[in-house]
């Protein structure tokens, strides 16, 4: 799984760091990444459900954002036919 994150970026220069966790108080933090200026990609298997994220640049945290994870799965292939020959 892919996940994409973008964020204003006050200072283009700073080292940013992405955090996902399970709760708004970040106790349990599940997954933290490198960003590169104003982005992140998540690709570790994240829980569905309710989950918040925030970005760090030093000692400087931004604000939670929540966002809910739903994956769609599909119990059948659609079978697709096709005419061989004349």
């Amino acid at each position: 799984m892919h996940l994409a994150f973008h964020w204003v970026s006050p200072d283009p220069q700073a080292e940013y760091r992405l955090e996902i966790a399970t709760s708004p108080q970040f106790d349990k933090v599940i997954a933290t990444v490198k960003g590169d200026r104003n982005k992140a990609v998540v690709d570790n298997d994240l829980p569905e459900g309710k989950l918040y994220w925030r970005v760090r640049a030093g000692h400087e945290i931004s604000g939670v954002n929540a966002f809910y994870l739903r994956r769609e799965r599909l119990s059948y292939v659609p079978e697709v036919k096709a005419a061989v020959g004349p």
